[in-house]
């Protein structure tokens, strides 16, 4: 069994993909997918690229468009491994994690997915995580991050899975991705597990939750009309309620709601 980390990165960002590969271990690869939108000419000659076409454990894909989920699904459209890892381009992996990983997935054969932790190298925590391992239900993936998921190749192309393009950074509703991913896997009979385990390491977040950009609070209206249809309204209210005290000090409840609203209305149920 073997493990594919899907990178990607945009633009002139190629330059960092380069610290996402290790040393070689015939049981990992690394599929880039570079996002070029810039109007800049990126070709084989560019020193980085070049650098990475060297490499026999490294597939290099260039795509011209924006949107990350557009990004991911070029990825995964390419993907060839047993086991997906979906990675940015400033995370880290170590053999040991991601042999650990196939371990569990070889050793677990009714498993589809799984999600784990994130290790900043520091003392501030990326998350707050359970200290066990559990089985994924709608509620739970919605504390998900892209980078701490893990799932099988085949599961995907069976079930012909796909990044809704509409959300994700460069769109107009620049977040919850993944969670509306796993949401249809899910809904696929999907079986995703929590394990306690470090896998990948990334800076530790400093700014937070960012409550006083509009663009996330609509995209969190769009969100619940995506998963949840008309049905979705009152779980909104329900969120904007919960979270109050998180966005209080930038915004008003009643904004919040407003803003919200405004998009779950817009949002046609995919």
């Amino acid at each position: 069994m073997n493990i594919q980390i899907l990178i990607c990165t945009c633009n002139d960002r190629i330059n960092f993909a380069e610290q996402v590969i290790n040393s070689f271990d015939p049981r990992i690869s690394y599929l880039i997918s570079h996002q070029v939108f810039d109007g800049r000419d990126y070709d084989t000659s560019h020193p980085t690229i070049e650098k990475l076409n060297n490499r026999t454990d490294v597939s290099y894909s260039q795509i011209h468009s924006q949107g990350l989920s557009k990004n991911r699904n070029n990825c995964l459209s390419q993907a060839t491994s047993d086991i997906l890892i979906f990675a940015d381009d400033d995370v880290q992996y170590s053999s040991s994690q991601l042999a650990m990983l196939i371990q569990m997935f070889e050793d677990n054969k009714t498993i589809d997915g799984v999600t784990f932790k994130i290790d900043t190298k520091s003392e501030k925590a990326f998350k707050k995580y359970k200290n066990h391992s559990f089985k994924h239900n709608s509620m739970s993936i919605m504390k998900v991050s892209s980078i701490e998921i893990a799932l099988r190749r085949t599961f995907i192309v069976e079930n012909q899975l796909a990044f809704d393009e509409r959300f994700g950074l460069g769109t107009k509703f620049p977040s919850s991705e993944e969670n509306i991913f796993l949401h249809d896997a899910l809904n696929k009979n999907a079986t995703f597990l929590f394990i306690p385990k470090f896998v990948v390491s990334h800076p530790a977040e400093s700014s937070g939750k960012l409550w006083y950009n509009i663009r996330l609070i609509e995209a969190k209206g769009a969100l619940f009309r995506r998963l949840y249809g008309l049905k979705g309204l009152a779980l909104l209210i329900i969120f904007a309620l919960k979270k109050w005290p998180e966005y209080r000090v930038h915004i008003s409840f009643l904004k919040f709601c407003k803003l919200s609203l405004s998009s779950f209305l817009q949002l046609e149920k995919k």
